[in-house]
């Protein structure tokens, strides 16, 4: 994938950890992370797997927090219940 397409699943599964629990969140932290997510765009190659663990997102990419992980997170397929913000 290129550079935009990394940081394009970033945001999408960011945005559905969002989705699902925000309410440890504040404006200036999601702003911090969207604007590092932003300056990803100039990059030539993105370590998904870093980011998502920066971020705080389960590291395999089912779209929720680090926290919420079990153990059905080892790979990245089927998972609509995480997309849908569900931990």
């Amino acid at each position: 994938m290129t550079a935009v397409q990394d940081v394009q699943t970033l945001l999408r599964e960011y945005g559905g950890a969002i989705r699902g629990d925000w309410s440890d969140l504040d404006g200036r932290s999601v702003r911090a992370n969207l604007d590092d997510l932003a300056d990803l765009l100039d990059q030539r190659d993105v370590d998904v797997t870093l980011e998502r663990i920066r971020l705080g997102l389960c590291e395999f990419g089912r779209g929720h927090w680090d926290r919420w992980c079990d153990d059905e997170c080892t790979e990245a397929d089927e998972c609509t219940e995480a997309l849908d913000g569900a931990p």
